[in-house]
């Protein structure tokens, strides 16, 4: 059976993770017609291909390589790849040590060998069509915790997100910034170009406020045209410059609304845990306290909550 038979798709990739050449050279000639096998005989060479082939379906690996162990690389895997189905494969194994590792969902299966060509490719397609699953499980997740509009984090995201970074924060004894920002008279541009317009609208707005902080920082539509940045590790002090950077961002680049440029301006309310607030509902509150202030005082700028009284 070729899996490819009727279809111009690309073979599926397989990494074989394994020292001895011999093996690795067999299953890449036993497996040539279905899939892609890239193989490796130490950790650290695995390593630099799982981050290079980001469509990697099966990783297999020996239980014990010359620089680490199989469970060691496969829980990298499960880091970087978690769509691709991950097997130890070995003639023998401690089964404490698989049973964990299936336990922690680090490996799917175990694959024993000696095998035999006809049972080892019927194995991987059943892998293969367990890494489909996995990838439509991974997409449903990702459409239940994102915007439609903006596809930036949604609401029910940032609230579960905000608890697990006050949480961290106060128990390590660090900094957590909250920045609350309105876009300044949305409302008109609605009403002069139409809800669509305003759509895309805020489609680039998701855009540049994404291009504006690290890859650590979460950015959500906390709902209507109003959105949250949360900034671990970030003081307030600190919080500030991001957010004049990102206000500045917004007074440099006037948006394209129905071939028509419009400037679209924002005010952002600043609050940090634990300096103004030690609790999600009162750093949000806190925030929006502030950005309530900006807005009072004349918009297109960012405040910075009051500290906590002792």
């Amino acid at each position: 059976m070729d899996f490819n038979e009727g279809r111009k798709a690309v073979k599926p990739k397989i990494l074989c993770v394994d020292e001895e050449s011999e093996f690795s050279n067999a299953l890449s000639q036993a497996l040539a017609n279905d899939f892609t096998v890239l193989t490796s005989s130490t950790a650290s060479q695995a390593k630099h291909l799982l981050n290079v082939h980001q469509d990697l379906a099966i990783i297999l690996s020996s239980p014990q390589l010359p620089d680490g162990s199989g469970l060691d690389l496969m829980t990298l895997a499960q880091s970087l790849r978690p769509d691709a189905v991950r097997a130890i494969l070995a003639s023998k194994v401690d089964p404490a040590k698989m049973i964990e590792g299936l336990h922690r969902r680090l490996i799917h299966r175990v694959i024993f060998t000696p095998w035999k060509q006809d049972t080892v490719r019927l194995q991987l397609f059943e892998a293969l069509s367990l890494h489909q699953t996995l990838k439509d499980m991974r997409a449903l997740e990702k459409l239940a915790i994102t915007d439609p509009v903006t596809l930036l984090r949604n609401h029910r995201f940032f609230q579960d997100q905000l608890k697990i970074e006050v949480t961290r924060a106060l128990r390590h004894e660090r900094s957590l910034s909250l920045i609350m920002l309105d876009l300044d008279n949305f409302k008109l541009v609605n009403d002069r170009y139409g809800h669509p317009a305003g759509d895309k609208l805020l489609q680039e707005v998701g855009r540049r406020l994404g291009e504006a902080v690290r890859n650590l920082d979460t950015v959500a539509r906390y709902g209507g045209e109003e959105f949250a940045i949360l900034l671990p590790d970030t003081k307030a002090e600190n919080a500030k410059l991001v957010a004049e950077r990102v206000r500045q961002r917004f007074n440099d680049n006037p948006f394209l609304v129905n071939g028509d440029s419009t400037l679209v301006t924002i005010s952002l309310g600043i609050a940090s845990c634990p300096e103004h607030a030690v609790t999600p509902e009162s750093l949000v509150e806190a925030a929006d306290q502030a950005l309530y202030r900006a807005k009072g005082q004349g918009r297109n700028q960012s405040v910075v909550a009051s500290k906590l009284r002792p």
